[in-house]
């Protein structure tokens, strides 16, 4: 009996925009991607809170999390530990952990990715369309007996007002960021792992920074899905027969099998990748080097015989395709 291939997901590029945004009290939530447009892997939201509007401590029985701080500095707990994260940091909350933050200063703005997607479902059916793109600090927040119905249908437990949180000491290694000692120089392009298939079975996130004639060769991916969130630049994104002009807080989807190249338009490009399942983000660790510099890639790469790189290729699915237009 023949083998049934699931067809292509469509590739898209967006920002946050009010007809994918919602008010949760406070707080505003953009969705950028959603479980039904990524087959269910995945989801990715923009948050933007206030103090005050942070929930309550809570457990995601299924998903993992993921935090990057845009901006405001957060006290996070996750566990038994404590960590305070501001702009540029990534804070990973894996399922099964209770976690909660609390925003130190007005306002804070972080990207928030879940895996399996699924709650940026409960946000739409517990929140309200946002007419505008700002929080709203005058309005409540939905009632505990809400948000407990809501969000347990979707695996996510928060822990019972009578019960004490659990005794919390400081762990400032649960933050992450670009910088010496973490990011790499693969092929004239400085990569971060912020993290990884060890940490994580559901997806890795790498901090990318590429300049004008470094690009990746426009290429395919078998065994993953790949998000670029757009930190800083501008660049032109091929993906199939589609090209998405892009811009700090544009999100692009491309799915696996689907080729794809990207045109730098401006100095740099910054941008987090986002790979599900994880995985390739090995590739990047094994041809690269240690950066001992953030602006300079290292004057001779590591030689490499063309029959390594072709199994290496072949090992994590990476089929290189001509460009024909």
């Amino acid at each position: 009996m023949p083998t049934t291939v699931p067809p292509l997901l469509p590739s898209f590029a967006r920002h946050a925009n009010l007809h994918r945004s919602l008010w949760c009290g406070p707080n505003l939530i953009s969705i950028l991607a959603d479980g039904a447009e990524t087959g269910g892997r995945i989801a990715v939201m923009e948050v933007a809170g206030t103090e005050g509007s942070e929930p309550p401590p809570h457990t995601h029985t299924v998903d993992d999390e993921l935090f990057y701080l845009l901006s405001g500095e957060v006290e996070f707990r996750i566990g038994h530990e404590t960590v305070r994260a501001g702009k540029g940091d990534t804070l990973f909350l894996p399922h099964g952990v209770e976690h909660g933050f609390r925003i130190l200063n007005e306002e804070f703005h972080a990207l928030v990715v879940t895996a399996p997607a699924g709650l940026e479902a409960a946000f739409r059916e517990l929140c309200r369309p946002a007419p505008t793109l700002r929080v709203n600090p005058v309005q409540p927040l939905p009632s505990p007996a809400e948000m407990a119905e809501v969000f347990a249908a979707r695996g996510i437990v928060f822990r019972p007002p009578h019960l004490a949180p659990p005794y919390t000491r400081p762990n400032p290694t649960k933050v992450r960021r670009s910088g010496l000692g973490r990011s790499r120089w693969f092929e004239g392009q400085l990569v971060t792992p912020l993290l990884t298939a060890a940490e994580s079975r559901q997806f890795a996130v790498v901090d990318f920074k590429v300049s004008p004639g470094v690009e990746p060769p426009r290429h395919s991916h078998q065994n993953e899905d790949e998000l670029y969130y757009i930190l800083d630049g501008e660049a032109e994104f091929f993906v199939g027969d589609d090209v998405y002009p892009t811009f700090a807080g544009t999100l692009v989807f491309v799915p696996r099998g689907t080729a794809h190249h990207l045109k730098v338009e401006s100095n740099s490009l910054r941008a987090l990748l986002i790979i599900t399942p994880p995985g390739f983000e090995r590739f990047f660790i094994e041809h690269s080097t240690d950066a001992t510099s953030l602006t300079r890639p290292p004057t001779a790469a590591p030689s490499q015989r063309a029959e390594e790189r072709i199994e290496a290729n072949r090992r994590y699915g990476f089929e290189l395709v001509p460009v024909t237009f």
